[in-house]
Formats: structure tokens, sequence, C-alpha cells
């Protein structure tokens, strides 16, 4: 995959991960639980920034409060004013230790334009004095006012959670991940940015990782260190050493040590898998020299453009594109066969449900870009009532994973085929053309005018075809605007002058919904891996 890591026209490509900031991006951390013997109750609230985007229609976002102490914490949620509301989950409650209730957040513009207020969560008995009143920022804008329907209330009454102690209230949204396409906090474009919870394992010490990306493109949850250490997360060990690992993308590799966490994504239960953790705290040992040779190492989330990579792509470990190690402080030798309980998973595929894809959504955006917009990441396909397929073309990828196209479609341009994949990561158009290049020589495509292009998918089967329209404007209009989210920005694929791969990256799902099916998995759209859309 390809992707500008920040808005400067700089070009990278991930090979088979991808990158993504979500509507949790500019949240604050849940601290997790506090660590003492004495009584406390300490509340977690995330996301603590509700964006609603431009509303074409009411709606709704949901915000999680948590208790991470050890005994009950009396919460209070203030609700907002006009255009906000509170539907669900508001009002004066008891939260037992462990408990979580979301809040519904309603956005009901009435009148156009922009509009930005707080909310506040109290608690009248937590320890630290920051959780008396947790403000909540909400922004929104319409370019119309928008009606409530006949017979109902934009503001619905608040609902308490259950008061059975053990019973944790979960949205019908469960498998619902929402993201922004955002500048985010490393100014970057066409880069969906999401909210991962980690904890350490077996444990309530939990926080909040945002800005980290959502790639449909690479297999396996990868986190900066320096997001996650406060948890006090340690390696993985074999034998007397412990498990390193090196993933390798086109922008660089990434570095550091296999730790097994507890991981919480959107309403899914909490899976416990390997991740990676990326070492920009010279927390483990020195990469290898197989692992940076003729590489860079991407060592900060400054580098990155992000604090961490959710890996969500058709396979369900990382074992391709990347190298294990045994370690110790002063070296690394290869562990060609890493202990299955060591190897790092895509969390997808570790679900209980939910588990056979996942489904990009995002809307359509106008010519020439917008500052941000918002999309949802569906868990599963046609597992819960908000994933089923609907009238779709599925085309067919490769299964054969000792073959250069793994998991691509067929792709034609301009009277050449080659591999074609879909890839979130990648933050534009990748394909060789002899459209001109930017003349800073970041491969990014700088035509005079906003160009029309078309290339043909196809099923590796050869019976399902769709001929794609799209534009290339200008990279260096677009990097010098106020957008971030793109749907015409395009570059070279590898800088050659010969057709041989399409990277079907982030502006190809806007204005979509697209399918993709795990290798091994089955649902209503056949046996994966495939893309539909």
């Amino acid at each position: 995959m390809k992707n500008s890591i920040t808005g400067a026209a700089f070009v990278t490509i991930i090979g088979a991960l991808t990158i993504a900031t979500g509507a949790l991006a500019q949240l604050a951390s849940d601290s997790g639980a506090v660590k003492a013997s004495a009584s406390i109750a300490h509340i977690g609230v995330a996301p603590r920034a509700v964006g609603f985007g431009v509303a074409k229609v009411i709606e709704t976002r949901s915000i999680k409060i948590r208790n991470a102490g050890n005994i009950d914490a009396s919460v209070t949620v203030v609700a907002p004013s006009t255009p906000f509301s509170v539907t669900a989950g508001g009002g004066s409650y008891s939260l037992t230790p462990g408990q979580i209730q979301y809040i519904s957040i309603q956005f009901a513009p009435t009148a156009a334009g922009p509009v930005r207020q707080e909310m506040a969560i109290q608690c009248a008995n937590c320890t630290p004095a920051s959780d008396d009143n947790i403000a909540i920022t909400l922004s929104g804008n319409a370019k119309a006012p928008i009606a409530v329907p006949t017979g109902t209330s934009p503001s619905a009454t608040p609902t308490s959670p259950t008061a059975t102690p053990t019973a944790t209230p979960v949205p019908s949204t469960s498998n619902a991940l929402p993201f922004s396409v955002t500048a985010g906090s490393y100014e970057g474009v066409d880069e969906p940015y999401a909210s991962v919870t980690i904890c350490a394992t077996g444990t309530s010490d939990c926080t909040v990782v945002n800005d980290v990306l959502i790639d449909t493109g690479s297999f396996g949850l990868r986190i900066f260190g320096s997001q996650i250490r406060q948890l006090g997360i340690t390696p993985n060990t074999n034998g007397s050493s412990e498990i390193g690992e090196c993933a390798f993308f086109g922008s660089g590799t990434t570095w550091g040590s296999v730790s097994t966490v507890d991981v919480k994504i959107a309403g899914e239960p909490t899976i416990t898998i390997p991740i990676q953790v990326m070492d920009d705290i010279d927390a483990f040992a020195s990469p290898p020299r197989d692992c940076t040779q003729g590489q860079q190492l991407i060592a900060s989330p400054s580098e990155a453009g992000f604090n961490g990579l959710l890996g969500i792509g058709q396979v369900a470990n990382d074992l391709i594109f990347t190298d294990y190690f045994d370690c110790t402080r002063n070296s690394c030798s290869a562990l060609d066969s890493p202990p299955n309980s060591d190897v790092v998973l895509n969390p997808v595929a570790s679900f209980p449900v939910d588990n056979n894809g996942v489904v990009v959504s995002l809307p359509s955006i106008p010519a020439g870009g917008q500052a941000t917009t918002n999309g949802t990441l569906y868990f599963g396909i046609g597992t819960e009532s908000n994933n089923q397929p609907g009238a779709v073309k599925t085309y067919r990828e490769n299964s054969n994973a000792d073959s250069d196209d793994y998991l691509d479609v067929d792709t034609v341009y301009k009277g050449a085929t080659a591999g074609g994949f879909f890839d979130t990561g990648s933050n534009g158009y990748f394909f060789n053309s002899s459209v001109a290049e930017c003349s800073d020589g970041s491969g990014f495509y700088c035509p005079a005018s906003t160009l029309s292009e078309s290339a043909t998918i196809e099923s590796v089967s050869g019976s399902v075809s769709d001929a794609v329209s799209f534009e290339v404007a200008n990279a260096d209009t677009l990097f010098n605007s106020n957008g971030a989210a793109f749907d015409d920005l395009g570059g070279s694929y590898d800088g050659g002058a010969t057709f041989d791969d399409f990277d079907w990256g982030l502006p190809f799902f806007f204005g979509r919904t697209v399918y993709l099916g795990l290798v091994g998995s089955s649902s209503s759209l056949g046996a994966g891996p495939y893309a539909a859309y």
C-alpha cells in the first residue's frame, strides 16, 4: 500500500498493511483501573470529543463510561442542549466495578451552519478529582435544518444501566467501529483513524489508543510502545528469549516485541491476542540487520503518522510479510517457526462472532475534497442486521498463497491486465501511468488539470467485471487546500513505466460500501477471499 504520512507530498507503500484514523482519534485515553488497595471509584470515558461532521439526516454517536474502580461509582450525565440530546444512558445512576454504560448522543440540527458545545459526565464519589466533572466536546454542521419525523422527539427519555451487577449494556451496533478521515494529530490526508482499547491481560488496567489507522491491506494489530507504556506489558518469551518481530512495508519496517494483551474494539467481546508493540521507547532489543537492511525503520508515531495500525486484512495472522526473532537485550536470532501462541493475529479472525470479514462504509465527498468525513467499519458479513449484503457484485480474489497476486482481483488499465487490491491504508489510487508526477519526487500525480480515468475490476474467475471511473487531481493543489479527505488523489505504484499492479486505496471507498471476506470464511456472498460492492 502507499500512503502519504503527512500533509506533505511524501509517498509510502506499506505493502500489506494499512493505516486509519477514526472518529475517536481525538479522544482522551481511558486510564483504566486505579492501582490501590483503598476503596476507589474511577470512571474511564471515551471518546471525550464527538464529531458528527456535516449531517444530512439525524445522526447518533455513542460514548462509553466504564467503572475501573473497585466500588460503585455514582454517575450523572448532564445532557447537552439543542441540537444535541441524550437519547439513551442519561440521568443519574450507579455503575458497579467493571460495569460499562453506553451514552447515545443525537445530533438533530435546527439551523444550517456549524455548532459546538460541551456536555458533562460527573462522578460524585470518584478518585481522582478529575473524574468529578468530565467535559465532552460535541460538534457538528448542517447545510440545512433537519426535520424530526412526526411522532418522534430528538430527545428521548434517558435510560439507566441494568440493576443486575454482572450485566454490561451493549448497543445494538456492537460490531460497528466509527472512524474519521481527518488530518488527525499527524496532519495526514486520506487516513481513516479509529480508537482501540488495550488492557494488560486479565486486568482492568486499560488505555484507549487513538489515531489508530484502519488497514484492510495488512494483518494484525500494531501499537507503538509509548502509547501503552503505563500498562507494564512485557514481551512474550520462548524459553529464555523474548520474541521480537519485524513487519515489512513499502515505506519501511516496524520493529518491536510480540506481547499478548486484551483488546477491545467497538462493542465486540474482549479478545486476548498477541500484538506487535512497536518499540519507540528503547524498551526492547535493537532491530537486527535483517530487519533494516535496505529498509527505513519506522521508529515513532510522528514518522509513521499514526499511534497504531489495525490490520484487518483478509488473512487470520501475519506470517506473511514478517520475520520473527528470539531476542536478548543485546542480540536477536531468527525464529523461523514461532509458537502458535505468539503469532500476531488479525483481531477480526479472533472474534467469537462477526469473524468472517469486514464491511467498510464511507459517504461520497465533493470534488476537491473536504476537511473531514466519518465512516463506519462493520465487523462480520451477514452476521448482524447492519452488515447484510444488498445487491452487490462479488469479485473472487486469488486464493493461492504462493502467488504474487495473492488476495488480488484482476484489474485492466489501458488494455493491460495486472493484480488489484482494496486497501484503506493507502491514501490514493496508485498505478503506473504516463500521468505527470509532482516535481518534488514524491510519486504523486500532478496533472495540469483533473483527469478522468477508468480501469476495469474483474473477478479472477472471469465471471464478474466492473468498469470503474475515477479522477486524478493535482496532488500539490490538494495538499495545499484545507482538506484531508480526497477521492481524486493518485500516484505512481512503484515509479515504473509499466502497469504492473493497481492499489485501490481509500479514494475508491468514498461513496461505497465494500465487503471483504477473509480467506477460508463463508457468508451469503460465498467463500473468501472476495471483495464485493
